[in-house]
């Protein structure tokens, strides 16, 4: 779209759901955003062109995504839903005790908990999307898929003449479309594969996905549910129903598109698009460029600006417009200065003895840092951050923490030699902390200095900050 559009009309944004036996796409009309007015195409895909998730013949699904675009007349902007095994997914319920504070604190609390997520992708590796769920701000989705699974779908829908906003899990586009009010239960089948998933409030708080052999019997897939239902129950003290994913119960509108072409498989599409229709400067998805790169930061800074001069009138836009083009070249060396932490997605922290297992296991605890039931109290990593701000002196500067057990990696820059070592010298004292392990760095360094701490707490500690979540 160019740049004068984003000044004279609001920006439509469709919904593209990627199965592994088809692709469709949902356009809203230019004088609605309802589902039941938008349009819906679909073209089934040749067997064998996505495979458990993964692409596998590249060419076969740009050519069904470029058929689909002609087909459809879809705006270019999307929000791409994916097959749920490529992708890996979090959830974030911000408690009720947010509310006075209003959506600055939920975010604020949001970062907070990024920093202590282990998403096993480390920042150039990896894409990441952020959802923040609207109407009112009730938490987030994280979504987190490496670049070898990621790009054959972004060069697909890029190929075909799309332009995605978002890529995400088509779990949570069926979370989305359920009824906030219902905790369920059911099984989402595929054609390669099926997935387990609980969803309340709009979350998809646990999903996992399961070869179509996992469950020989009926009995097999009912204790797998009830294995589910009672980990759920643990952590958010409500049980789940479950449901056929036939008779899921979904929001008003949801469920008047799916009576009307008798059709459940359209469940994603149609969640992708509730989140498709909020405006766009709402959607604060993480720029599907390499998370923590600079390009990332800057592009979304200038989707920011374009999108503020909407609101003002064409004239003024226009002069506005004018000079900030003279003055851009300058803000893009300015911006390529920033330190890749200050990126609010660059607070996922990277975990180099990740395996397979703890795959399996962080699939499992997909809700393992949220925040619901402890809507009174702090979260231990909460209670660690506190501490390490309050011991951070003038001239050092915490960029990235990250906490395995009791011992805590801290990253940041000291304004000098003696600010670092004051600060190390601070934490030794502290009755709190058990060793504090600070490298030796270049001793040639002048100026700022970067630099990487372990600091282990007493087990006495660190039990008492852990206990409220045992």
């Amino acid at each position: 779209m160019s740049f004068f559009a984003h000044l004279m009309k609001d920006e439509r944004i469709a919904a593209l759901h990627i199965a592994e036996d088809a692709v469709s796409v949902l356009s809203f009309t230019r004088a609605s955003k309802e589902l039941p007015h938008a349009r819906i195409t679909r073209i089934p895909l040749p067997e064998g062109t996505i495979v458990k998730g993964r692409v596998v013949d590249l060419t076969a699904l740009t050519r069904a995504l470029r058929d689909l675009r002609i087909q459809s007349k879809a705006y270019h902007h999307v929000i791409v839903a994916i097959p749920h095994p490529a992708i890996f997914t979090k959830a974030v319920v911000f408690p009720p005790s947010l509310d006075a504070a209003g959506e600055t604190s939920r975010a604020v609390e949001a970062a907070n908990l990024a920093l202590e997520w282990n998403v096993p992708f480390a920042p150039e590796t990896r894409y990441a999307d952020i959802d923040m769920l609207q109407e009112p701000v009730r938490g987030m989705q994280i979504h987190a898929i490496p670049i070898e699974d990621a790009t054959p779908y972004l060069s697909a829908v890029m190929r075909a003449g799309f332009k995605p906003v978002a890529l995400e899990s088509e779990l949570d586009a069926v979370a989305r479309a359920v009824d906030p009010g219902q905790n369920v239960i059911t099984t989402f089948p595929s054609h390669s594969y099926e997935n387990m998933l609980a969803c309340f409030g709009g979350f998809a708080i646990f999903q996992n996905t399961y070869a179509h052999d996992a469950f020989p019997t009926k009995t097999a897939r009912a204790a797998e549910q009830k294995r589910i239902a009672e980990f759920v129950a643990a952590r958010f003290g409500k049980r789940p129903t479950a449901k056929l994913f036939e008779k899921l119960p979904l929001l008003d509108e949801v469920q008047g598109v799916i009576a009307s072409r008798n059709d459940t498989s359209l469940i994603p599409l149609l969640g992708a698009a509730l989140r498709a229709r909020l405006p766009r400067k709402n959607d604060i998805a993480a720029s599907l460029l390499p998370v923590g790169t600079e390009e990332a930061y800057e592009y979304q800074k200038l989707e920011t600006f374009i999108g503020s001069l909407g609101t003002l009138t064409l004239v003024t836009a226009l002069i506005i417009a004018s000079a900030s083009v003279a003055a851009w070249y300058g803000v893009r060396t300015e911006l390529a200065t920033l330190p890749q932490s200050d990126i609010f997605t660059e607070t996922f922290a990277a975990d180099a003895t990740f395996t397979e297992e703890r795959a399996d296991y962080e699939r499992w605890s997909t809700v393992i840092a949220t925040v619901g039931p402890l809507a009174t109290e702090e979260t231990s990593f909460a209670r660690m951050t506190t501490f390490l701000r309050r011991y951070a002196i003038a001239g050092i500067a915490l960029r990235d923490i990250a906490a395995d057990g009791a011992t805590v990696r801290v990253a940041g820059m000291a304004r000098s030699r003696t600010h670092l070592n004051a600060f190390r010298d601070t934490l030794r004292a502290a009755p709190e902390v058990a060793a504090v392990d600070l490298p030796i760095t270049d001793a040639e360094l002048r100026g700022d200095i970067p630099f990487q701490m372990t600091i282990t707490f007493t087990p006495q500690v660190w039990k008492s900050w852990t206990g409220a979540l045992q």
